[in-house]
């Protein structure tokens, strides 16, 4: 490991205090207590500007320090306790919903895990000399498979009734092949010890705490949702004539692939970071935390240029300004109510804003520079215009205009492009090319002088544990791997959203805005989400609010400029100006941000205020008619 990596064994509180509240003094507060270096750098690069701000760990946590509740589920169907008397105490704690028990007689049970009965064991059980052997494996045998396996997938999926799917692969895996005369299902007795050997026992048929429950270190609902990938890329990529699937079906299939794999980059990248040294885990999280959105963006800005329509480019503007308003707006707001609603009034503070926070102004003026110079300077169009004069009686030579559908545009009368060649476009790519500067001289300052705040704090409060546990879920080369995977894996559902979902921009009549401001600006986002609530509740509103702060500097500064840098190789009509009601919106949401933010203070008012403010603005792009030069 590096010789800056840092080992914790005790919560740290290094704060000050502000109207009698504890605050933290450099603008953080570590509610976490990592159990090993690598958790300890996952923490520290939650403060760091540049990193995806990860909740879960990166390690494996041993049962014996997880809570009782965790420790049955993993150990729930397999484990019995040896006394009686605590196998009897945990029996009458439960209200059994399913109590039976398989049992296989005349075997020495040695051991309680789920590796204690292995396949090679029940095939050595089976009497192959009797005819009706190869029978029962012929025919009953794979309609069994069959039939447990349905019910092993719903239950599953279903996460409350795991415990069911665990019994069916149990099933699958072992009962099916052992000898029919030696098993028996029996109702479990407190009164009598078991004689026999429990194969599976299964204490409850429903458990509500099962979404706690991770698979290879991912949730197991998230991990649930991967089965949306392969259904999406099948009917994607073999159903190209819509024969057994719909255009709304493939869209909806992959915008929900699209979860799990955000997910899944975000934890590559997160064990990534973890595990190597700072400026690493910078330039990865530079290069693909915002490879979701980009390939879902140069995906559908490359379609609308094949197809020659704009509706495609207003849909990516909408997007990039859904994500801005979301990010300012809902997001905080979100994280504040849930926070609240726990916490009360929750305090960070206002003077020690972090780096993404003070970029946000820079981010913001430097995207939509170029949209108010051409409201400035460039020529005014005009769809409809009617001579005011046949209606005022006015016999004047000069008379005025009532016109409709107005709007400034870049390129003069008759398409002269001179004005976007001569002044709009060095400006864009000046912008395109300040906005990544400034983003690595945030970087810069976090890895050179921020950085060694965090890390001065940690290292005057916390001593060196003996002992730790540093297994980590996933290598670096595992974690390579499946960034990999899930990027390719990420654009080929980008395009299958990219090809779909112009059934919904030209048929279903809604706003090409609100689609684009909803559900292209929120999805890709969800795993993010899941992040802040999670911090939101251990009263750490502060690292709630960087979560989404992140999210708007990283559009700004590297999703932009990397879509004007496409748009220089090949002209998908891309020039980085926003509609009138894109640049209002994110001003206004800008500025209402900042007056909440003001007091250092918030709470369920304070987030309930600003979602509402959010809902109002996405209702005005859902009533907003779709402009005629964007319509697909």
């Amino acid at each position: 490991m590096a010789g800056e990596e840092v080992i914790v064994n005790r919560r740290l509180r290094r704060n000050i205090t502000i109207d009698g509240d504890n605050t933290s003094e450099l603008g953080f507060v570590f509610v976490d207590r990592p159990e090993n270096d690598f958790e300890t750098h996952r923490v520290l690069n939650n403060y760091l500007f540049g990193f995806k701000k990860w909740k879960s760990h990166v390690t494996e946590r041993p049962l014996a320090h997880r809570s009782d509740i965790v420790r049955k589920l993993y150990n729930e169907g397999y484990a019995i306790a040896d006394d009686s008397n605590t196998f009897e105490e945990e029996t009458d704690e439960r209200t059994s919903l399913l109590t039976d028990s398989i049992e296989l007689n005349n075997q020495q049970y040695q051991n309680h895990s789920p590796k204690a009965w292995n396949f090679f064991q029940c095939c050595r059980s089976i009497p192959w000399n009797r005819p009706s052997t190869y029978f029962w494996l012929i025919i009953p045998v794979p309609i069994l498979i069959i039939v447990h396996s349905l019910v092993f997938l719903v239950s599953w999926t279903s996460v409350i009734f795991i415990p069911i799917a665990k019994l069916n692969l149990k099933t699958i895996q072992q009962i099916l092949f052992a000898e029919p005369e030696r098993l028996k299902i029996e109702h479990s007795s407190i009164s009598e010890t078991p004689e026999t050997d429990i194969i599976v026992y299964i204490h409850h048929a429903v458990n509500i705490y099962y979404y706690k429950y991770t698979i290879d270190g991912v949730n197991v609902i998230v991990a649930n949702l991967c089965i949306f990938v392969v259904i999406a890329l099948a009917l994607g990529y073999l159903d190209k004539h819509n024969k057994y699937s719909s255009e709304l079906t493939k869209l909806i299939l992959a915008m929900l692939a699209i979860i799990p794999l955000a997910h899944y980059i975000g934890m590559a990248i997160t064990c990534i970071s973890a595990q190597s040294h700072p400026a690493v885990g910078a330039v990865l999280n530079a290069t693909f935390g915002s490879v979701v959105e980009i390939s879902l963006y140069v995906i559908s800005l490359v379609k609308g240029a094949k197809l020659k329509t704009k509706c495609y480019v207003a849909l990516v503007n909408s997007a990039l300004t859904g994500t801005l308003l979301a990010t300012m707006m809902l997001f905080p707001g979100l994280f504040m109510v849930i926070g609240g609603l726990k916490h009360s009034t929750q305090r960070f503070n206002p003077r020690a804003a972090a780096v993404s926070s003070t970029l946000l102004f820079v981010s913001v003026a430097g995207v939509f520079a170029p949209t108010i110079f051409s409201k400035a300077y460039g020529t005014l169009r005009c769809e409809h215009c009617v001579n005011s004069n046949r209606t005022l009686g006015n016999d004047s030579k000069s008379w005025p205009l009532s016109c409709s559908e107005c709007g400034y545009s870049i390129f003069g009368l008759n398409g002269n492009n001179q004005f976007y060649y001569d002044h709009v476009a060095p400006l864009v790519y000046s912008c395109a090319l300040i906005l990544p500067f400034a983003y690595f001289v945030g970087l810069t300052y976090s890895l050179k002088t921020h950085r060694v705040h965090v890390y001065d704090t940690f290292y005057a409060q916390n001593e060196v544990p003996e002992n730790n546990h540093s297994n980590v879920h996933w290598g670096r080369l595992k974690s390579l791997a499946v960034l990999l995977i899930a990027t390719v894996v990420t654009s080929l559902c980008a395009d299958i959203v990219a090809e779909n979902i112009q059934m919904i921009l030209s048929n279903s009549g809604i706003s090409v805005y609100f689609i684009g401001v909803t559900l292209l600006a929120l999805v890709p986002d969800l795993p993010e989400i899941v992040n802040g609530v999670q911090f939101a509740l251990q009263n750490n509103i502060s690292l709630s609010i960087e979560v989404a702060s992140c999210i708007a500097v990283q559009v700004c500064l590297i999703q932009i400029p990397i879509l004007v840098l496409v748009n220089v190789i090949y002209d998908v009509g891309f020039y980085m100006i926003f509609p009138d009601v894109h640049l209002w919106t994110v001003i206004f949401a800008l500025l209402m941000m900042n007056y909440v933010f003001q007091d250092g203070k918030s709470d369920y008012f304070q987030g309930s205020a600003m979602c509402l403010v959010y809902v109002a603005l996405i209702l005005m792009y859902f009533f907003a008619p779709t402009p005629k030069d964007t319509v697909c």
